[in-house]
């Protein structure tokens, strides 16, 4: 089973990996390392590991989470491409 977690607006680089922008929702059970697969506008897919970096928030607003690819840089993820959260 697999889950969409972020259409990729921009790509930075970070120690490590790549930071992707937006941020999204912190998704219920997922925390820490996971594998996705990467769903580029050019049609090709690479599978990767990557991390949810969550934030931590007070008040009414839930918490959202950052999701860092590792071992990638901002090139390997252009904008448009369809992050998408893989089963282990």
């Amino acid at each position: 089973m697999s889950e969409l977690l972020m259409v990729v607006e921009a790509a930075y680089d970070v120690r490590g990996g790549t930071e992707l922008a937006p941020r999204i929702s912190a998704p219920e059970g997922k925390r820490g390392a996971i594998h996705v697969r990467l769903e580029r506008p050019d049609g090709s897919t690479l599978e990767a590991r990557a991390e949810l970096v969550l934030a931590h928030v007070s008040g009414p607003r839930p918490p959202f989470a950052i999701v860092r690819v590792l071992g990638l840089g901002a090139a390997d993820v252009p904008a448009g491409t369809r992050v998408v959260a893989l089963e282990p």
